[in-house]
């Protein structure tokens, strides 16, 4: 498992992502999850149906009405064309009528898009490893409100220019070649998450006799990605400050820590968090707090242990009262405030104390 762990994943599966879309133009200013919001205000009277469905001074103006008619959405960050995926959500949540809306209510919940190069049994594969990711955190009563496109190939040029066709933001052919290689070349599986996709990489000589678990802990891993995506926004695209990242997204051996842990438990159920535990507490000499502070921003990765101290991290978390829950309830919070508050809300203790505890 834990060679699984070192030798499939990456840990930039979500970081380098958004990084690489920093300076890109923003996400259309009608798309699915600004319709969405559109059309949901359009139905509570806050907004007249003949209004423009580009967002505007008219959509700030009806997230306003919104906020004083619903305490659930008090707090939120205030709506843009980034996080509108968030309030789609939040809306649906608040009033059942407004999940008519949600772009899994009205489309697919996925929609796959796959190579040629993929026979129709290793296409079914894919398929029932994404049903078992949505399984997983459906039994957490996790919904998603925007539909998330699967895209599978062995050729590393289709995947490119289908990374290009599918994305919300605008993607130069250059960063998206440069991604999809750094994602996936020389890997047998690779996958990653950017806003409302889940691309996924195969080598052409790649073991399909290995493929139903594999696919099963990417997925659930890249699933809990575009979760937290989906609960606090496609953001940060046009964030210029790593420390602003930091507050809207949080630091990335959380990131990636909260994934680890769901992935485990997705594919492992009946494991007890503290045996995973003891594991990655075995697999490192020593574990330092102060060290786990440190692996905040993109070089982090390049540190060797990092995968281990973002691992044990993800379940000492998920070893609290709140189980695995509680990265769901950190990420409601994150869509509201700065991570350091939303940690200390979620899991009952603050950073500071939680890196004096981890070793």
């Amino acid at each position: 498992m834990l060679r699984y762990l070192r030798t499939h994943l990456n840990f930039l599966s979500l970081l380098c992502i958004v990084l690489a879309f920093l300076g890109q133009k923003s996400v259309a200013s009608n798309s699915p999850a600004v319709e969405c919001f559109h059309d949901q205000a359009v139905q509570l009277g806050l907004m007249k149906p003949s209004a423009s469905i580009e967002f505007g001074p008219h959509s700030l103006e009806a997230a306003q009405g919104m906020s004083l008619r619903f305490d659930q959405l008090k707090g939120l960050r205030q709506i843009s064309t980034d996080n509108a995926i968030a309030w789609c959500r939040e809306l649906g949540l608040a009033d059942e009528t407004l999940k008519a809306f949600w772009p899994t209510k009205t489309g697919p919940k996925f929609e796959y898009i796959f190579s040629r190069s993929l026979n129709s049994g290793q296409q079914l594969v894919i398929q029932n490893a994404i049903l078992f990711a949505f399984t997983y955190f459906k039994s957490l009563d996790v919904e998603l409100a925007g539909t998330v496109k699967v895209i599978a190939s062995s050729d590393l040029e289709e995947l490119s220019q289908n990374l290009i066709d599918n994305s919300q933001y605008s993607i130069s052919r250059a960063k998206a070649i440069s991604i999809i290689n750094r994602q996936c070349r020389g890997r047998g599986l690779g996958g990653f998450n950017a806003p409302g996709m889940i691309i996924i990489c195969f080598n052409p000589r790649y073991n399909w006799r290995q493929a139903q678990v594999n696919l099963r802990m990417l997925l659930a891993h890249e699933m809990s990605h575009e979760i937290q995506r989906q609960m606090t926004g496609y953001r940060p695209i046009g964030i210029e400050s790593q420390d602003e990242f930091l507050d809207e997204v949080g630091p990335l051996w959380l990131v990636e820590g909260s994934a680890i842990a769901f992935q485990f438990k997705a594919l492992l159920p009946y494991v007890d968090v503290n045996e995973h535990i003891s594991v990655f507490r075995s697999d490192v000499g020593g574990y330092s707090g102060e060290k786990l502070a440190q692996l905040t921003y993109s070089d982090a990765t390049s540190d060797r242990d990092f995968p281990n101290y973002a691992a044990l991290a993800g379940h000492l978390l998920a070893s609290r009262a709140d189980g695995h829950r509680g990265f769901l309830n950190y990420w409601k919070l994150l869509a509201r405030e700065d991570w350091q508050s939303a940690f200390t809300n979620a899991f009952g203790l603050s950073p500071a104390a939680f890196y004096q505890e981890f070793q």
